[in-house]
């Protein structure tokens, strides 16, 4: 229910300032929303456990060196004990191109999960990747939505830079169909 809340501040916020291109996205049949509100998206997700979560992990939270290394994460700001699909969902959603997106996030997740066993060695991993997988696919609403609410978000900041806005709009229109989609496929498969 959270994620619908979230969904329908960043809709609002797009549609009252682009309704030319959200409206047609937007205005959908309220049975659709109902579905969307009423997703269980936490059920493989908590069979993972508690770890620390950043809780609004981004391209923007890492810091890169000189070389290309990592050298830091920043904006704890709202982190907690969660899933560590909350993260990875946050992750792939907001980093990646909508075509990334479709085509090589299970890539991506699955180079998580090897990178993750490599750093963890001997040691166990405590969960499979299909765990992973599906705690992540679990959580993938919630990952679309909190991209799309910080793309609403760094709109309404960029409004002389026609360039940077017109991609921000794009990745908001791939987002909402990436959300929609998910949805439809989850009330399908039910």
């Amino acid at each position: 229910a959270a994620e619908a809340h979230l969904s329908k501040v960043a809709c609002d916020a797009l549609s009252s300032t682009w309704p030319h291109i959200f409206q047609p996205i937007i205005n959908l049949p309220a049975e659709f929303l109902h579905s969307w509100e009423s997703l269980d998206t936490t059920s493989q997700a908590e069979k993972l456990g508690k770890v620390l979560v950043h809780g609004e992990i981004g391209c923007e939270s890492f810091v890169w060196g000189p070389a290309g290394e990592l050298e830091g994460v920043v904006g704890w700001g709202r982190a907690r004990l969660g899933s560590p699909a909350e993260d990875l969902s946050r992750l792939i959603a907001s980093s990646l191109s909508p075509a990334a997106r479709r085509d090589s996030a299970e890539d991506r997740l699955a180079h998580y999960h090897t990178s993750l066993a490599a750093k963890l060695y001997p040691r166990p991993l405590p969960f499979s990747f299909q765990e992973i997988h599906s705690a992540v696919q679990d959580l993938w609403l919630v990952g679309l939505t909190h991209a799309l609410s910080s793309i609403a978000s760094q709109l309404s900041r960029c409004q002389n830079k026609p360039d940077a806005v017109q991609a921000l709009l794009d990745r908001a229109i791939a987002l909402l169909t990436d959300c929609l989609d998910f949805v439809t496929r989850s009330q399908s498969s039910k």
